[in-house]
């Protein structure tokens, strides 16, 4: 019998892949399911394009409730995994500290595209679901 080995197993809540013009800013938002809290680790991002990025995309990301990941935004270029005609090209996701994001919440992602193409952009969020029986 196949067993995992990562304890707790892994979960993903991601943004859709949101299609920004250039010069434009998207704010998709994730909803968390109400069964648990969520143990953010790490964070990852693809960006899909047709051509050299000519600037980069920022990222900041807010709970629902307004509390912010960060001051600054983050170039998602820096850590997302680039997908395009007939190429791929795979960065580190940013690992993070452990961040508890409740039960039931909403986390806002703000992309601002600062290139002269659209693009079409997707931010996951890997971690774990906490219970309180773990």
């Amino acid at each position: 019998m196949l067993r995992s080995i990562i304890k707790p197993p892994l979960f993903c809540y991601a943004t859709t892949v949101q299609t920004i013009a250039a010069g434009a800013t998207a704010i998709p938002s994730v909803n968390l399911s109400n069964d648990a809290d969520f143990i953010v680790t790490e964070i990852r991002g693809t960006i899909y394009k047709v051509a050299a990025l000519t600037g980069d995309v920022l990222m900041s990301i807010q709970l629902g409730s307004g509390e912010l990941f960060s001051n600054v935004g983050v170039d998602v270029c820096s850590f997302a995994t680039f997908i395009g005609a007939g190429f791929t090209q795979s960065n580190y996701p940013i690992r993070i500290a452990e961040v508890r994001v409740p039960a039931n919440s909403e986390l806002n992602v703000s992309l601002t595209n600062n290139n002269a193409e659209t693009l079409d952009v997707q931010i996951q969020f890997w971690g774990y679901k906490v219970t309180t029986q773990q």
